[in-house]
């Protein structure tokens, strides 16, 4: 029984969303009709239908009934009940699915996808697929409210079997059933006895317009169609409507003469009307980011005669929005002023328009303007569906000039105005942030966090996790930042975002992954790296996170998966100079990791066949040292080393490559070698007159002290031997390699005839923590003579 009830309501409820409000049914009337339906408990499925029937033949209800419903039984209940239901006929099924789709935007699920998740003897009847793009019917708001206009044609009333085919074939349109619904247009008009014959041709046209857009489709046919639904005879607005589509075809086929014609006869036809279709034509086109087709409906309607203030503003704002889209902040506020000044400061201006020019100025962070503009929104419109998102934005640009008790009132306006819709939600949640700034007892993103936003609609889960992608920014808690990005960019478009916010939203991700490289933490740096697919970053970003990507997996040991990431950034079609550069000369050291010569060479190959500047001849010439070493042959490696010296230009650069040669002559036992290229590099450290901070000295350089020390004692250079080990003991006493130097210190002075002073520095030795030096030090004796007899080496 409770389920037949909860039935007959979803069928009420779905009834109800196909009609647009018109003049208000008397109280009685809806109360009867409410009550009748409600007891009905005893009534079938089938009679259920029946009453589903009935219900839609009503023309008029009153504006809050559907709020009246929510209230009563709960919008949730409702609206599972609606999903659960199985109704027998293709029609009811249409007819239900307004509420389906309503509740797809707040699931933020595809509607097509729920259609079919639910549905699914429709999505077969109707050949309903989930991958079908929408169509220009969802239309979405720049606020990111999802409406589907209930009469998209004009205001079309009617009942019974006709009327409910009509909104039967509309809904098969709006879920993107385009040959479902162009097959059930061609049954229709052959069998029309002339009842809604020109709805079903322009909503033949429109569909085979789609399928042109949509799905590479000829234009030819749905040109054909939108002629042939232009009548001979007919009131004025509806044939110019019909001409002005004509001329929409044409300009998707390339056709700009004729589009231009057509759109001029339209508006010979009726100016009035042909200028409201081409200004809303206009504002689809900018947001779908046609620039070309934007072009000329506004040279169009630019050229027109005699044309109203109001057209010519909004003409004049057109170039603002593009500007706008394009993430030209500082030219469209430009282009704003000029607008604003030649059209008496924007009063002849309609809310998109207005909207466009406060987005601007918001964006600009000039605030108190944006403010004046968001007021005229909030009192000119404020039936509009955009004035509860114009006050809440209004809100935040009060919060913005730090004006808290204003910012207050104006969400609270938003929460009590306009209290169903979902930026009251938001308004409430930004108000608590403002009282927790002003307050500072709690966290300004706890009003946020403590909001269950999994189940919230579309623009509360969005603008909220906006909101918390900022404030955790502003906390430099920039990993948790990033993920909120990216969540943002998986769940929604958020091209709009990074358009306007490129640079600062590109530091997010630079900074979370940087702040792990210096924490040494390489796992999370690879977590994020695995998240950063939907973020559209600039090809420089891009080759910069996957070098610290490779990094880490190389740190893990984890060659074959550095590998991969250098592989799939190469396979990338933008890539910067500096990045390619950078990837191929880390992937050759990646295959040399892994112990692949044979591939590392290729990469080399590759390279310098790309690359040829003496910079790029000196990065070759590295990496095949690098290569040399791996298969053993240090004399080849030496040699290109060499090679390598003469391309670099960086002093710095070059002292490391003189440092590399002499520690592979080193190990080779080239004395000669190591001293030639030692010298050059320790020569202000190891002169004595030089006062030196040895905390700056890099390790490198140590060691190739104590390496240009033996090779001096090796080659019997003892006096420069000697000055070489004394200045290493006073610049690094703790080194471990402190006695030895000792030690060979006390050699030299042997060679050089000075045995008092050998004796001293075997004394020395006896105060070494290591017990060897110290036994060494204590038979000095027995080790003088020991040495005259023997040659050591540090070797």
């Amino acid at each position: 029984m409770k389920r037949r009830f909860c039935l007959l309501l979803s069928l009420f409820f779905a009834a109800l969303t196909v009609w647009r409000p018109g003049t208000v049914m008397a109280t009685d009337s809806f109360a009867t009709l409410t009550v009748a339906i409600s007891r009905s408990t005893s009534y079938s499925v089938e009679k259920g239908s029946n009453a589903g029937e009935v219900i839609l033949i009503m023309e008029n209800y009153p504006a809050d009934a559907i709020s009246q419903l929510e209230k009563q039984f709960g919008e949730h209940l409702v609206a599972m009940q609606v999903l659960e239901m199985k109704p027998d006929t293709l029609r009811l099924k249409l007819i239900i699915l307004p509420v389906a789709f309503e509740l797809a935007v707040k699931r933020r699920l595809s509607p097509q996808a729920l259609v079919i998740e639910f549905f699914p003897p429709l999505a077969t009847e109707t050949g309903a697929s989930a991958t079908v793009p929408p169509t220009p019917m969802w239309e979405m708001l720049t606020d990111g409210t999802a409406v589907l206009p209930l009469d998209p044609y004009g205001v079309v009333k009617g009942e019974g079997e006709a009327y409910a085919q009509y909104i039967s074939l509309v809904n098969l349109y709006r879920i993107g059933a385009l040959d479902a619904a162009l097959t059930q247009l061609k049954e229709a008009l052959r069998q029309s006895d002339g009842a809604f014959w020109r709805e079903y041709l322009l909503l033949a046209g429109e569909t085979l317009f789609d399928l042109a857009r949509l799905h590479g489709r000829s234009a030819t046919d749905a040109l054909r169609a939108l002629l042939a639904a232009e009548p001979e005879q007919t009131d004025p607005a509806f044939k110019a409507r019909v001409i002005l589509l004509v001329g929409y075809a044409n300009l998707l086929l390339g056709n700009l003469d004729d589009a231009s014609q057509t759109f001029a006869r339209g508006l010979s036809a009726h100016p009035e009307a042909a200028l409201y279709f081409l200004l809303g034509q206009l504002q689809a086109t900018i947001e779908r980011g046609d620039r070309r087709s934007a072009d000329q409906i506004a040279k169009v309607v630019g050229q027109a005669s005699d044309l109203p203030e109001a057209v010519r503003a909004k003409l004049c704002v057109v170039e603002v929005m593009w500007t706008l889209r394009e993430g030209g902040v500082k030219q469209a506020n430009a282009l704003a002023d000029q607008c604003l000044t030649r059209h008496d400061q924007g009063q002849a201006l309609g809310l998109g328009q207005l909207l466009a020019v406060a987005e601007a100025r918001l964006l600009s962070h000039r605030f108190g303007e944006a403010k004046d503009l968001l007021q005229r929104v909030v009192r000119d419109f404020p039936d509009h569906a955009k004035a509860p998102m114009a006050a809440m934005r209004l809100g935040d640009a009060l919060y913005h000039e730090q004006r808290w008790t204003e910012s207050e009132a104006a969400y609270e306006l938003t929460v009590l105005r306009w209290p169903d819709t979902p930026f009251a939600k938001l308004a409430a949640m930004r108000r608590a942030e403002v009282e927790a700034q002003v307050s500072a007892r709690q966290s300004p993103a706890g009003a946020y966090l403590e909001e269950d936003l999994h189940l919230a609609p579309e623009p509360v889960d969005r603008e909220a996790k906006l909101r918390l992608m900022w404030l955790f920014e502003a906390l430099s808690a920039y990993d948790t930042a990033y993920l909120y990005l990216v969540d943002l960019f998986r769940r929604y478009d958020g091209l709009r975002y990074w358009t306007f916010q490129r640079d600062r939203l590109s530091a997010i991700v630079m900074n979370a992954f940087k702040d792990y490289e210096r924490r040494g933490e390489p796992l999370e740096i690879i977590r994020l790296y695995q998240a950063k697919d939907p973020l559209p970053l600039s090809p420089d970003v891009q080759d910069r996170i996957t070098i610290m990507a490779a990094d880490a997996y190389l740190a893990l040991g984890k060659g074959q998966e550095a590998v991969r990431v250098y592989q799939e950034a190469l396979a990338r079609p933008s890539r910067t100079y500096g990045g390619e550069r950078q990837i191929l000369l880390d992937l050759t050291l990646a295959y040399l990791a892994q112990n692949d010569i044979y591939r590392a060479e290729k990469t080399q190959e590759f390279f310098i066949s790309r690359y040829a500047g003496d910079e790029d001849q000196a990065s070759h010439y590295l990496m095949l040292a690098e290569i040399d070493e791996a298969k053993g042959e240090f004399g080849m490696s030496m040699a290109v080393l060499e090679k390598a010296l003469k391309y670099v230009r960086d002093p710095a650069q070059a002292q490391k490559i003189a440092l590399r040669i002499g520690r592979i002559a080193y190990k080779q036992k080239n004395y000669e070698k190591t001293v030639e290229r030692f010298s050059p590099v320790l020569m202000h450290i190891l002169d004595r007159k030089v006062i030196i901070d040895p905390s700056i000295i890099p390790d490198e350089v140590r060691n190739a002290a104590y390496g240009y020390a033996d090779s001096l004692c090796q080659l019997g250079r003892y006096a420069a031997c000697l000055d070489a080990y004394e200045r290493a003991n006073i610049l690094f006493p703790a080194d471990s390699r402190r006695p030895i130097a000792q030690y060979f210190s006390a050699v030299c002075l042997l060679k050089l005839g000075r045995k008092a002073e050998a004796m001293l520095a075997f004394d020395a030795l006896t105060q070494s923590n290591d017990p060897f030096w110290q036994e060494v030090g204590r038979m000095r004796s027995i080790t003088v003579d020991w040495i005259a007899k023997h040659e050591l080496s540090l070797q």
